[in-house]
């Protein structure tokens, strides 16, 4: 649609800023500022050329910026949430300028893009504030003041989405491009809607790729951009410089730097799924796993660190009921390979709830294959899997110091009550940690830790598991 060269604007940028350090450097030193011929030798004057490709920049946004604003809506609310339904009804049946007049104001909720030429909205779920869910109404201002009644078809928390529909046909909207595309240091546009309807535009260059293979979104799946993304431009729309709607800008996540958009092709299932059944539906098998490290691959004598180390199993889960065990190296799931926990966690919950598929674990040597069968992740287990980043390698001797627990805690493992300055173990455990064993085996009291230290040979790698606050990790120490 839009062919833009994106050295256009370095260019000028360039050309300012060595200009304004010869003018400035002139000015320093007393001397005459540089002469038009100077400039012109030093290449420091815009050329026909430069001036062409400026202004074929400066239109490539001037386009987008017409052709999304008119697809980017505000979404106000009534006057009064969660009203019954005959109250809604009597709010409907009031005059147009009533209604305006009852839903201008501090109504306001925040921006959406329409996606279909019917009325799909999307938009975040933020926006919509705790008062909605699906079946509500809203009110919905196009572009030119045009007024529509939107009712929410549903919302997802873990991605931060939701979806409105009005009644209308013939819309302009925005076409999806393929957000997988998408490479750092490349332009896109953000289109938002002030308060008063105005439009809100910035431009900027992303600096992160988000993922768009995630039904569990972290941070860094997120698109993330050199550019402030504010409430204005929250639920809007953010644009390629080919014209194609690449995601959906947020502020959800407060955190990150510069601005963040959901990868629109994320978005689109997102919101496939919520037209469709109302909901999004994941895979549960209820595992908490960590990546595995060269110190982990070790102590579990295997020879490179592909597969994730599974930590936890939680009783009467799919994975128990399949056999599977802490300290199983998770390999393959459902026909994917496993090279870290995040493919694990997307691709257990891409699973549709109920079909069986197979897991492949490597266990004492040995790799064996199980049947289970994914359950739908109810929203009591909306939160990812707990993940402990991965252990760092250290030398030294063991050099822990342990205690018996007590009260309800007693053996149940030992308490580490001092580290050694030297030890491996330094950089890895804290005093506070609770180790439950070492070399898959139980240690419930201290003289089960010093008895499990004696068959410990210098150079070997030992596997401990432990315990800090409610999360469990395995550690490999190495023994000097």
């Amino acid at each position: 649609m839009l062919a833009v060269r994106n050295a256009g604007g370095w260019v000028l940028a360039l050309v300012a800023l060595s200009l304004f350090g010869l003018l400035l450097m002139r000015g320093l030193s007393g001397e005459d500022v540089a002469s038009h011929e100077e400039q012109a030798a030093a290449g420091m004057v815009m050329t026909k050329n430069s001036r062409d490709t400026a202004s074929e920049f400066s239109a490539a946004f001037e386009a987008i910026s017409a052709q999304h604003v008119p697809v980017v809506v505000t979404i106000h609310s009534f006057p009064f949430i969660g009203a019954s339904a005959g109250r809604r009804e009597n709010l409907l049946s009031r005059s147009a300028r009533e209604r305006s007049a009852l839903t201008d104001g501090g109504s306001r909720l925040g921006c959406g893009v329409l996606v279909s030429n019917d009325g799909y909205i999307l938009t975040n779920r933020h926006v919509l504030r705790a008062n909605f869910a699906a079946g509500d109404s809203l009110v919905v201002l196009l572009n030119k003041g045009r007024r529509f009644t939107g009712l929410v078809v549903g919302s997802d928390s873990l991605t931060n989405l939701a979806v409105i529909k009005i009644s209308a046909k013939g819309l302009l909207y925005a076409k999806f491009g393929d957000s997988d595309r998408l490479r750092p240091g490349q332009w896109v546009v953000a289109v938002g809607k002030t308060g008063s309807a105005t439009p809100a535009i910035t431009a900027g260059l992303i600096n992160a790729k988000g993922s768009s293979k995630v039904m569990l979104p972290h941070h860094d799946d997120l698109i993330q951009i050199g550019a402030r993304i504010g409430d204005d431009h929250a639920g809007g729309a953010l644009v390629d410089l080919d014209g194609d709607l690449v995601g959906i800008n947020t502020t959800f996540f407060a955190d990150l730097n510069g601005g963040a958009a959901i990868p629109g092709n994320l978005a689109r299932r997102v919101m496939q799924s919520l037209i469709k059944d109302g909901k999004v539906t994941r895979g549960y098998i209820g595992v908490a796993s960590q990546d595995l490290d060269p110190a982990l691959a070790k102590a579990l004598h295997l020879s490179s660190t592909l597969g994730v180390l599974l930590v936890d199993i939680t009783p009467n889960s799919p994975a128990e009921r399949a056999g599977l065990r802490r300290g199983d190296v998770m390999l393959q799931f459902a026909g994917a390979v496993i090279d870290n926990v995040k493919t694990l966690e997307n691709v257990v919950a891409a699973q549709t709830p109920g079909t069986q598929v197979q897991a492949v674990v490597w266990r004492d040597g040995v790799k064996i294959a199980y049947d289970i069968t994914p359950e739908e992740m109810a929203s009591a287990k909306t939160a990812a899997p707990t993940v402990m980043a991965p252990v760092k390698p250290a030398s030294g001797k063991l050099g822990i110091n342990v205690q018996n627990l007590a009260g309800e805690m007693a053996r149940h493992g030992v308490l580490v009550s001092q580290i050694e300055s030297n030890s491996p173990a330094a950089h890895i455990l804290s005093a506070g940690d609770i180790i439950h064993e070492i070399n898959r085996k139980t240690i419930n009291s201290a003289r089960d830790y010093r008895a499990a230290l004696q068959t410990l040979n210098t150079g070997e790698t030992a596997l401990l598991l432990v315990s800090r606050g409610e999360k469990k990790f395995f550690a490999g120490v190495e023994v000097r």
